[in-house]
C-alpha cells in the first residue's frame, strides 16, 4: 500500500526518514545552542552580582546632611531623546549602567512598574575596574553606574561635596522586570544627572576657590613648599597631607579628609598649579634685583639654582644690559674698606693683613678714588718696631 506524499518530502519511504531524522535533530540542535546561550548569559548575570565591588568602610563615609543637585520638576521637562547639545540643558538622562547585577529583591519597590525615586551618588575610588567610578545608590543599596566618561569628570565634585558634609542625590527612573527565560529578577533604571556646567555652579570658581584656599597656602611650612617646588606644583602623596592638614583653613573647598589624590577637585589642582607662576615671578624679581646689586651670574646661579640660560632670558626679557662688568657687593665693600683705611693713612702692608687684597688691587683702588698711597720706602720691619 503506497502512502500519501507529504508536501515537501520525498515520496520514498527510506528518504523521507532521513529527511525527518535530520529535521528532528536540526531542531534538537536549534533548542540545545539556545538553552546554552541562555544558561551563559544566567551565569554571567549571578558571577558578576557575586563579584561585583564591595565597598570598604573608609571609602564612603555616608555624610548627614542632603543636597538635592536635581529637582524631578526639572527631571519631567526633559525628554530621554531630547535633541539639544549635553551643555545646552541642566539634565541629561542616561542609562544607569550595570543594574542587570544588581538584585532587585532588596528593595520593596513593586515589579513591572517604573518608580519615581531619588539616588545617591556615591564615588568609590577603590574600586579595581576603575578608580573614578561613581556609584548610584538606591536606599544605600548599589543599583549601578554613572557612565564612565561622565564618572571622569564628576568623581572629584562627589567627594568635594562629600567632604563639605553633602549627601549627593539625583531623580532616577527604577523599574524590575522578571525573566523567564533567565528565572530571574532584573532591574532597568535611567538617572538624570545635571551636565557639567551644572557642576560648576555648585561648586567654588577658580577665582572663589583661590580667595579661600589662600590662607591655608599661606599657612604652609617652608618644607612643604619646598617640596611642592620640586614636584613641578602637581600635588603627590607626599604633599597633599599637609593641605589636609590645615583643611580646617577651608572648609567650603571641599579637600578629602584623607590622603586620596583622585578625591581632589580640579579647583584646588589648579589653584596649586597657578602658585608656580607666582613662584617663577618672584624668583625673576630676585634675580633681577640682585643682578642690580652687582652680583655676578655664576653667584646667581648657585643661590637660585638656575642655570645661565634662564638667568640671561630673565634679564634680556627686562631690557638689562649685561655687558658691563660686574662689581658684587662684596666687592663694594672691600673697595669702601679699603679707601677707609687708605685716608687713616694705613700702609699696603696693613691693609692686605687686614682685607688680604692684593698691592695691585689696592693701588687699583686708590687710584680710581683719587686718594694716595702712603710711601713705604726705606722703612723696614725694624723701623715699624721703632715706631710702635
Amino acid at each position: 500500500m503506497r502512502h500519501p506524499a507529504w508536501p515537501g518530502y520525498s515520496d520514498d519511504p527510506a528518504t523521507r526518514r532521513r529527511q525527518i531524522r535530520a529535521q528532528i535533530r536540526g531542531k534538537a540542535r536549534y533548542v540545545e545552542e539556545n538553552l546554552s546561550v541562555t544558561a551563559r548569559e544566567r551565569y554571567r548575570i549571578l558571577f558578576g552580582r557575586r563579584n561585583a565591588h564591595r565597598r570598604t568602610p573608609s571609602e564612603y563615609e555616608r555624610p548627614e546632611e542632603i543636597l538635592h543637585i536635581a529637582t524631578w520638576e526639572t527631571a519631567r521637562s526633559i525628554a530621554l531623546d531630547d535633541p539639544r547639545g549635553f551643555d545646552a540643558r541642566p539634565l541629561t538622562w542616561t542609562g544607569v549602567r550595570g543594574s542587570w547585577y544588581c538584585d532587585p529583591t532588596q528593595w520593596f519597590y513593586p515589579p513591572d512598574e517604573w518608580v519615581e525615586t531619588w539616588g545617591e551618588l556615591v564615588p568609590e575610588p577603590f574600586n579595581r575596574h576603575d578608580s573614578s567610578a561613581v556609584g548610584i545608590d538606591l536606599d544605600g543599596i548599589r543599583l549601578g553606574y554613572a557612565p564612565a566618561g561622565y564618572a571622569r569628570y564628576t568623581h572629584t565634585c562627589v567627594c568635594a561635596l562629600n567632604n563639605r558634609g553633602f549627601r549627593v542625590l539625583i531623580p532616577p527612573r527604577y523599574r524590575s522586570d522578571y525573566s523567564r527565560d533567565l528565572n530571574l529578577l532584573l532591574a532597568h533604571a535611567y538617572a538624570a544627572p545635571p551636565t557639567f556646567g551644572e557642576w560648576d555652579k555648585i561648586l567654588p570658581t577658580d577665582e572663589e576657590c583661590a580667595q579661600l584656599l589662600q590662607p591655608l597656602w599661606n599657612a604652609l611650612d617652608d618644607s612643604a613648599r619646598e617640596q611642592i617646588n620640586r614636584d613641578r606644583y602637581g600635588l603627590t602623596d607626599k604633599t597633599l597631607p599637609h593641605l589636609i592638614a590645615l583643611r580646617h583653613l577651608a572648609p567650603d573647598v571641599g579637600l578629602p579628609s584623607i590622603p586620596r589624590l583622585s578625591a581632589v577637585t580640579y579647583q584646588v589642582d589648579r589653584f596649586v598649579k597657578a602658585q608656580q607662576s607666582a613662584w617663577r615671578q618672584q624668583r625673576d624679581d630676585q634675580i633681577i634685583a640682585a643682578f642690580r646689586e652687582g652680583w655676578r651670574k655664576s653667584d646667581i646661579s648657585k643661590r637660585h639654582e638656575v642655570s645661565y640660560s634662564v638667568i640671561s632670558r630673565i634679564l634680556k626679557e627686562t631690557g638689562i644690559d649685561t655687558r658691563a662688568p660686574r662689581v658684587t657687593p662684596d666687592q663694594r665693600r672691600v673697595r669702601t674698606e679699603i679707601v677707609a683705611m687708605l685716608k687713616r693713612g694705613s700702609s699696603r702692608r696693613e691693609i692686605n693683613d687686614a682685607l688680604g687684597v692684593t698691592y695691585h688691587a689696592i693701588a687699583a683702588v686708590a687710584k680710581e678714588a683719587g686718594v694716595d698711597v702712603p710711601s713705604q720706602s726705606g722703612v723696614n720691619d725694624y723701623s715699624h718696631e721703632q715706631d710702635a
